[in-house]
Parts: C-alpha cells; sequence; structure tokens
C-alpha cells in the first residue's frame, strides 16, 4: 500500500499520488497506457537545469517541461501555461521543483479536474498520466480552482 507519512490539505489543490493503480507507471517492458516516450531532453531553463518530456498517443505528440530536479519527490506543482510562453514561464519559476504543462490559450482555471473531462480514458488525460509519470515524481498537486476566487457574500440577517 502506499501511504503518505506527511499530511496533505488544501482549499484548491489536490493531491495525485502517481504510483498507484491511478495512473500508469514506466516498466521497462514497454509504455504506460499505450503512450510512448518519444524523448527526454536535458535543457537549462534560465539558471536552472529542466527536462523537456515527449510522448505520443494516437500519433499525437504531448510535451511537458520539468523545471527542477523532482524524481523521487512528494506534492510536485502542476501548472498549466500558454505553449508559445512554455520555456519563459519555466525560467520565471520561483519554486524548486514544477511540472508545466502547455494549453494552447490561458486556462481560466489552471488545471481541471481529470473526474470532469468527458472521456477519462481519452488521449489528452492518457498523455498528461504518462507525462507525470515519466517525469519521476511521486506525487503531484494540481490546482483545481482559482486561488484569488472571491469569497462568499455574508448575509444579512438582520432583516
Amino acid at each position: 500500500m502506499d501511504v503518505m507519512d506527511e499530511p496533505f490539505f488544501s482549499w484548491n489543490r489536490r493531491r495525485m499520488i502517481l504510483y498507484t493503480n491511478r495512473c500508469p507507471v514506466p516498466e521497462s517492458s514497454g509504455s504506460p497506457a499505450g503512450a510512448e516516450l518519444v524523448s527526454d531532453v536535458p535543457l537549462t531553463v534560465g539558471t536552472r537545469r529542466g527536462r523537456l518530456i515527449t510522448v505520443v498517443v494516437d500519433d499525437d505528440e504531448y510535451v511537458a517541461l520539468v523545471v527542477g530536479d523532482v524524481r523521487g519527490r512528494h506534492d510536485v506543482p502542476v501548472r498549466r501555461v500558454v505553449t508559445e510562453g512554455l520555456l519563459i514561464e519555466g525560467s520565471r519559476s520561483r519554486l524548486d521543483a514544477e511540472i508545466l504543462l502547455p494549453v494552447s490559450e490561458a486556462p481560466v482555471v489552471p488545471v481541471p479536474d481529470v473526474r470532469r473531462i468527458p472521456d477519462p480514458r481519452g488521449p489528452y488525460t492518457e498523455a498528461v498520466q504518462a507525462l507525470l509519470a515519466y517525469s519521476g515524481a511521486r506525487s503531484v498537486t494540481v490546482e483545481f480552482a482559482p486561488a484569488s476566487r472571491p469569497a462568499a457574500r455574508v448575509l444579512n440577517r438582520s432583516a
């Protein structure tokens, strides 16, 4: 059983443990969940080391930029950024380590809840799970709601 020894709580983030049945683990015999690892290129992002990971699912390529060393780490933040600014956002990162996923436009909500994607076995979900598994992180945290949401209105009960 894969049990985390430290507690985790957040109002707008969820932890995803990667080394369980919820997310595929890269095996020596093949690729996780039908995704094929195309490249894992080390590079320098700003002043730090990073990796550009590419997988192929159904003849479509998906990439992720891993900033810092995430291998074996817990609670690595996952953030979606605009595709054109992937390397720029990676160089501006102030965190020790994080995983950046490119999207075609600026997301309103940083990362959607995987359970709300219409087809959880679709190629995008499969590719993201494979990218996270190939990153080497033990668990990631995914923001599902903006941190700056307005507070709920206070009801006036004086009437």
